[in-house]
């Protein structure tokens, strides 16, 4: 088995959490990171035990590397990949693919041509519970009525204050829309297997105060012509669960914290939960390198996801309230 020498662009949060689940494997090794803050580079050093760069030209002119993992702030994440691909090196690359849909497209269509794989990490289309709402929705569901989205993702400013790049809109892109409801929004799409036509949103900052939308409410229109709501906010109670419901004329479901409900039935009756997913069978960061390893064609590659960046683009678009 070929062990693949993974080359990390990125040191924060992300990079680490990445790094700890290579270490993990057999099929992969860090060999190299890439990083534009000199300081948190020589701490990488000695944590990781790893060669560090400050510059991806010497990188490549060092190393050999099979694959590249782009995990900084959203605002480099194409051209880092970009430059990867230049390279005719393989890449994963964290959500979102950039902060601009045309450059999603570019990343696409360049990585096609050249016959390389993105991996992207949407870590929710390897759900358990996403496979069985699919199977829901082309067995049981019938006919869809309407589709909801609830994404609750409590930020408060201590969170952000840690995260400073994320309060910059040219740095992150925007705010609850594609830093988190993104996640929630490409479920639904894994699970519709439905091209956007069109979607339109109302984008707020009134809670939070930052240059970024904390709020937003929209819709989503599909090629069969059915609509997905959504509401997305960073500011409402913490206990509570992102939720995708779906309304069928022969049963409706909802999908919330790992369990699928059956909402044709009273909350109290004993098979109101339709079916509960162990902790185990949510989708995570292995799933992605294992799906990266052995998949030709990855239910996470890039041409799959550019439908979400559709999404979330034309969303950025319409909005009805200018923050």
């Amino acid at each position: 088995m070929k062990i693949l020498n993974v080359a990390i662009f990125g040191t924060g949060w992300a990079a680490e959490a990445h790094f700890k689940t290579i270490k993990r494997m057999n099929k992969f090794k860090v060999c190299c990171v890439f990083g534009r803050n000199k300081e948190r580079l020589k701490t990488i050093r000695k944590k990781w035990n790893v060669t560090i760069y400050n510059s991806k030209k010497e990188l490549f002119l060092n190393e050999k590397i099979d694959v590249v993992l782009v995990a900084n702030q959203n605002s480099f994440h194409y051209q880092d990949a970009f430059y990867a691909l230049k390279k005719g090196i393989n890449v994963v690359l964290e959500k979102p693919t950039s902060t601009s849909f045309y450059n999603s497209k570019k990343l696409v269509d360049y990585a096609l041509k050249k016959k390389l794989k993105i991996s992207v990490v949407m870590q929710r289309r390897f759900d358990a519970s996403s496979d069985y709402l699919k199977y829901l929705i082309q067995k049981k569901i019938g006919k869809i009525i309407l589709i909801k989205l609830n994404i609750f993702m409590h930020r408060d400013h201590k969170y952000f204050d840690k995260l400073k790049w994320l309060k910059e809109k040219k740095k992150s892109g925007g705010g609850i829309l594609i830093h988190h409801a993104i996640h929630t929004i490409d479920q639904l799409l894994y699970v519709l297997n439905q091209k956007v036509i069109d979607a339109k949103c109302h984008i707020s900052n009134k809670i939070l105060k930052l240059k970024i939308e904390d709020t937003a409410v929209g819709f989503i229109v599909f090629k069969n012509q059915k609509i997905a709501s959504l509401s997305a906010t960073y500011c409402a109670n913490k206990n509570l669960k992102n939720s995708i419901e779906i309304y069928g004329d022969k049963l409706s479901v909802k999908l919330e914290n790992n369990k699928i409900y059956n909402l044709s039935k009273r909350y109290n009756k004993k098979d109101y939960v339709l079916k509960s997913f162990a902790k185990a069978s949510l989708g995570n960061y292995q799933s992605i390198w294992e799906d990266f390893y052995i998949a030709e064609k990855s239910r996470v590659s890039i041409d799959r996801i550019l439908e979400t960046d559709k999404a979330i683009s034309l969303m950025y678009k319409s909005f009805l309230f200018k923050i």
